[in-house]
């Protein structure tokens, strides 16, 4: 599968965080804390969890690799498969100055290592991505991502199943989120095309782990996420989220609006959030 420019890469994945922009003084900080705790889940689904840097090695064909338009933070290095045939690919991204910064604004240092077993249009083909000493902005990435393409479905659309497993994230190594995850993803717009201007996708399914505060959690899509180009977030469906002993948070991404405005619903009172980066 394919998908953006290279450096959108992960990560945002858990770069994405939430800002108010309006609610009663009196419920500031609870609605605050909710943020917090949505900025935590939805990073892990959010449109990041689509754009990986591993679909940027010019020699395989690759969609996204033909649209490069700014100078990338890393080194690429493709792997010789010990055989005559072009497949299987692998490769590595070496991510080593700290002072290059991505489109937004992200410091990564490390390395992620890609194999790919065929061309990504292929029914059956794989990739799988791993992480080697990989931080993003001194934060440590761990588990491995699998994308496996199942075919066209009888709507001609073609298909994968995604996976996230044994993943987690370390915050400065003051605090660790794990978690699992799993999403069936429908490329329904773009895929006769080299460009990715007109990619459009549905997504489901959802994630578990033990959260920042060793909370359990489930963190999945109730209405299937719809991306598009216009927009680096879905611009409709929603997720729910539900945390041991605490409110479930709902979050509802408009109705095909391309912009950075979803709604988010605790406990029956809803507030308008802005969706973001942090660094």
């Amino acid at each position: 599968m394919t998908i953006s420019k290279i450096s959108l890469f992960i990560l945002s994945i858990f770069a994405i965080s939430i800002s108010l922009t309006s609610c009663d003084q009196d419920t500031v900080e609870d609605v605050n804390n909710n943020i917090t705790t949505v900025t935590e889940y939805t990073s892990i689904l959010g449109i990041m969890d689509l754009a990986e840097i591993d679909d940027a090695t010019a020699d395989d064909g690759l969609k996204s690799a033909i649209e490069l338009d700014y100078i990338p933070c890393f080194e690429v290095t493709v792997h010789d498969n010990g055989t005559t045939e072009f497949w299987p690919r692998s490769w590595t991204f070496t991510y080593a100055n700290e002072d290059c910064v991505d489109f937004f604004g992200n410091t990564k240092l490390g390395s992620v290592n890609v194999l790919l077993t065929g061309y990504w249009k292929n029914e059956g083909t794989s990739r799988t991505i791993s992480y080697e000493d990989f931080s993003i902005n001194g934060n440590k990435l761990e588990g491995t991502r699998t994308i496996l393409n199942t075919g066209f479905n009888e709507l001609d659309n073609l298909t994968f199943e995604r996976s996230f497993l044994d993943a987690s994230y370390s915050q400065a190594d003051t605090a660790t989120m794990t978690w699992d995850s799993n999403r069936n993803v429908e490329m329904i717009a773009g895929v006769e095309t080299f460009l990715v201007a007109d990619d459009e996708y549905m997504v489901s399914g959802g994630a578990s782990g033990v959260n920042f505060e060793g909370k359990s959690f489930t963190a999945s899509i109730t209405n299937e996420l719809h991306y598009m180009r216009c927009s680096m977030f879905p611009v409709s469906g929603s997720i729910t989220i539900e945390i041991e002993g605490e409110s479930s948070i709902y979050i509802d991404y408009g109705t095909g609006e391309c912009d950075d405005i979803a709604d988010m619903t605790v406990d029956d009172v809803t507030t308008e959030i802005t969706l973001g980066l942090n660094n």
